[in-house]
């Protein structure tokens, strides 16, 4: 899930207290952060109350506080190279939001060790000037013998210094840390530095130890650290130069390196930036050290500094291309919730509807975002000719947002580590005086720039340790993953692009390209428990069990009633109950009528045939009788005998079905067909001969932003249920296009808490025996498609309603849902109009009638798009503008797309 933030704090914030602003800390969580159920830490799980955060003190011997956000003062806020962020509404930044390009930090230093016990403490230091105490952390990337490796682990050797002025080496695993921080606070010690109070293990720790100063005394037992010295690491090696050595059978170096001189450590040109409260740090040389009076030693002894504060300035470049300068970072909100319609200068994009034809993204043209006005959600593009190599750019062109989506593999960031799998061009090498060798040896990197002006379609990668900076092809890099499970992938080539294809429905022979729909496709999504194909799964269910009622066996003797009536009396009714035991007896009981096995597999198909057709007639009397006292002329409950061949789950294997399994969907059937809303916006079909599958439809809500368009379900039923809650599948119709509906995904996955795909806080969300498919249809109704503002659907979102920049953004969310419901309508009719077996086919009649004969809905959608059309033209301003939560006219960007799929509608009505 997104992280997300409406409160005046974000996780890192570095505050103090408004009563004593010499108590500084770090802010690690507010009330909307995500809890994570795996996160090892107890403190995590502990709730906060509202408008409270919690935060980590620096001042020693604190523990963690929860503090009221009127309590605090937010002095620094952290912001990394390529972050996105924006100023409040409130300071009038016409809601653009911009790409962070450059970071300077301002720190206050506090030495951790002085021999005479004096605290030193040293303001406004540009951190520039600073560089890591230490060389190596874990996380650190290093080269050895044309190899790239991430450091996993590292062993230190610490010198003691005694109060009798003797000093001594030891592995850190000879002593016990007498940290004066608590294991709750962010500060507490992880690795020793100088200045760290150490004891000895065990009384003998230090009889072995290399002395330095003095000699051995069994008093000192417990000292300081003053020096820290690396003995050993242990390295990960992930990849090897090619372009230098291109053996395939050479093995890496080893894991543990001792003699850790040999490495080469690759330092962030960023370093500086990311340094923070509590960071340990040292002056990169003499010079800059002397300048602020402290003197660095060749000897033993070289000052540690702690960082106490920090103040952060931030170069931003605007959607708009402009650039901003020294900002203060407090002044400025991260901006946690990115829509999928913002882009930013130097994107990488594509237009769908391309895509959409062509199919893979290898025959698309790229093109590169200039300009972006984001409240008309128009964007200049510079369109290329090829992104793989030298090429003429083709044009720059005015483009709307919602036509185009970002590149899908050329995601590249500022500050971002990268491996160069390509040669350096010999022309590049010849204008920057760059040797073969030195060149063979440039292949691990920095991103310092994305689509400049002068080096359009490349990236700009600054190599360590020469310092040179390359410009490639986005496709001649391969990004470092910061993370320890990392892959071996291939690096990415044109040929990758093949991959990323159009999902479609291949039920129309290819005649309406337009459609892009998923059906049952491995590949794309696998839905936990819907290949219940076990037989055991299915059986194993003891009809003694608790969600087994006196009313299930009601409904079973009511079948077998029946049965004994359409049979004029000729079925006992006990011989019809047996037969029906009989089934679920499995063919290896020694009981059954017959030791032949076909015989037997006959028999049971046989008498499941006969418990279908009873429960056949039983459900359609009951649709019968609803439908006497329905004034609608169509019913909303339809029972059908076998289900669409393009139904979902149609492949799902059924198994022997339980007698329990015959009861629960009797009375589900049951429940459908009476209580499914008489307005007839939910349709639901059920098939007699698979149960435990049903198709429904739903027509968006009146009052909606998805009020005409129409919603298509599949449903399986499992074995185990009500246990286990049923498997739902969504049929997108905007493939390609992004999400309608934050709980509706492209894929058809649908994000709900009572199906189980999402886990809901409150119990009452989630699903139990007592659940049923109409609570489900109902609540797809009502709390996914039902109200105005489905933007804080996503989940947890409901919190920020109060926030304006998130109100901004939930109302751009609606416009494009919009667009979205009207596209949707537009493909549903198209469907119909070219196939009589597409997805929509069993509800034809409805869906007509909806659109045409009934509700008339196609006309009236019409009117209403005219009207805001209308609006929108008049609208000098271009913007979107939103009364009561309606829209009444929208962005220059969608004005475009909105009128092309009105007009398309148009046609429908004409044609009709």
């Amino acid at each position: 899930m997104k992280q997300l933030k409406s409160s005046n704090f974000f996780d890192e914030d570095v505050v103090c207290l408004k009563k004593d602003e010499d108590k500084v800390g770090t802010v690690t969580m507010t009330t909307l952060d995500e809890e994570d159920d795996d996160d090892d830490s107890d403190i995590e799980r502990i709730p906060l109350q509202p408008k409270h955060v919690r935060v980590s003190f620096l001042e020693e011997n604190e523990d963690y506080r929860d503090i009221h956000e009127s309590k605090l003062i937010c002095i620094d806020r952290y912001l990394k190279l390529g972050d996105i962020a924006r100023y409040p509404v409130e300071m009038g930044n016409k809601q653009q939001t911009g790409t962070v390009i450059n970071v300077k930090v301002v720190a206050d230093l506090q030495t951790t060790y002085n021999e005479n016990n004096e605290i030193t403490i040293l303001k406004d230091i540009d951190t520039k000037k600073l560089i890591n105490y230490y060389d190596i952390e874990e996380g650190t990337c290093v080269l050895l013998n044309n190899w790239f490796g991430v450091v996993r682990n590292v062993y230190d050797d610490i010198y003691i210094k005694f109060s009798d002025n003797s000093v001594c080496v030891v592995p850190v695993t000879a002593v016990k840390i007498e940290d004066k921080y608590k294991d709750s606070s962010r500060f507490c010690v992880e690795r020793v530095y100088p200045g760290v109070k150490v004891q000895a293990l065990k009384s003998d720790s230090f009889l072995n130890a290399k002395w330095i100063q003095g000699q051995y005394k069994p008093s000192n037992t417990t000292g300081y650290v003053v020096m820290t010295q690396i003995s050993k690491v242990y390295v990960e090696w992930q990849y090897k130069n090619l372009k230098v050595d291109t053996k395939d059978n050479e093995q890496p170096p080893p894991f543990s390196i001792k003699d850790v001189s040999s490495l080469t450590i690759l330092r962030s040109m960023h370093e500086h930036q990311a340094m923070c409260l509590g960071s340990l740090i040292q002056f990169e040389s003499k010079n800059e050290a002397k300048d602020y009076g402290v003197e660095l030693f060749d000897g033993l002894v070289n000052p540690c500094f702690k960082i106490i504060r920090t103040k952060s300035f931030v170069d931003v470049q605007w959607q708009d291309s402009t650039i901003t300068k020294n900002i203060k970072s407090t002044d400025l909100l991260i901006c946690l919730n990115i829509d999928e319609q913002d882009f930013w200068p130097t994107d990488y994009i594509y237009l769908k509807e391309e895509f959409k034809n062509k199919k893979t993204l290898s025959k698309v043209k790229v093109g590169v975002i200039k300009s972006v006005n984001a409240l008309e959600r128009i964007c200049e593009v510079q369109w290329l000719e090829h992104v793989d190599r030298e090429s003429e750019k083709i044009e720059t062109k005015e483009q709307s947002t919602y036509e185009i989506s970002s590149h899908p593999i050329y995601t590249q960031r500022l500050g971002e580590r990268v491996l160069i799998t390509a040669d350096i061009s010999p022309i590049e090498k010849q204008c920057k005086g760059i040797s073969e060798e030195v060149a063979k040896h440039d292949w691990v990197g920095e991103i310092v720039s994305i689509n400049d002006p002068d080096h359009l379609g490349k990236i700009g990668v600054c190599c360590c340790p020469s310092k040179n900076i390359h410009y490639v092809y986005p496709h001649q890099i391969f990004t470092i993953s910061d993370t320890e499970d990392y892959m071996h992938d291939e690096f990415i080539s044109a040929s990758d692009l093949d991959d990323y294809e159009v999902i479609e429905d291949d039920e129309d022979d290819g005649e309406n390209e337009d459609v892009i729909i998923e059906e049952g496709d491995d590949n794309i999504m696998e839905i936990d428990g819907n290949n219940e194909g076990d037989d055991a799964e299915w059986e194993t269910e003891d009809d003694d069990s608790e969600w087994e009622t006196d009313e299930d066996d009601e409904m079973i003797d009511d079948t077998i009633e029946i049965s004994i009536d359409n049979n004029n009396n000729n079925t006992n009714k006990n011989e019809f109950e047996n037969e029906f035991e009989n089934v679920f007896k499995g063919i290896d009981n020694e009981n059954e009528i017959t030791n032949n096995k076909e015989a037997k597999q006959e028999k049971i198909k046989k008498i499941e045939e006969k418990i279908r057709e009873e429960i056949k007639s039983t459900l359609l009397d009951n649709i019968d009788e609803k439908n006497a006292t329905t004034k609608t002329k169509l019913k909303n409950f339809i029972l059908l005998d076998d289900p669409p061949e393009n139904h979902h789950f149609i492949d799902n294997e059924n198994g022997i079905l339980s007698k329990h399994f015959y009861k629960t969907i009797m009375k589900e059937h049951k429940l459908l067909s009476t209580e499914l809303p008489e307005e007839g916006d939910i349709i639901v079909a059920a098939f007699s001969s698979r149960l435990e599958l049903l198709r429904a439809i739903i027509f968006g809500p009146k009052d909606t932003i998805y009020e005409g368009a129409v919603f298509m379900f599949d449903i399986c039923i499992p074995g185990d249920y009500p246990h286990s809650p049923p498997s739902v599948h969504y049929y997108s119709l905007t493939v390609g296009m992004g999400k309608l509906n934050p709980n509706l995904y492209e894929d058809g996955k649908v994000c709900l808490s009572l199906l189980g795909t999402w886990h809901g806080k409150d119990e009452t969300e989630k699903w139990t025996p007592k659940s049923n498919i109409l609570q489900v249809l109902l609540s797809i109704q009502g709390l996914v498609l039902g109200v105005q503002l489905p933007y804080f659907n996503e989940a947890g979102y409901d919190k920020l309603m109060q926030n304006s920049e998130e109100n901004f953004t939930a109302n751009y969310y609606n416009e494009r849902a919009f667009y979205l419901s009207i596209h949707t309508i537009n493909q549903t009719l198209n469907m119909l109009n070219l196939s009589n077996e597409s997805v929509f086919e069993i509800f034809r009649e409805y869906i007509l009638n909806y659109y045409y004969d009934g509700k008339h809905m196609l006309n009236y959608i019409n009117e209403k798009c005219q009207k805001i059309i209308k609006n929108s033209e008049k609208n000098k301003d271009g913007i979107l503008n939103v009364k009561m939560e309606k829209l009444e006219t929208v962005s220059k960007g969608c004005l475009i797309l909105l009128k092309n799929e009105v007009n398309y509608l148009q046609s429908k009505l004409e044609h009709n």
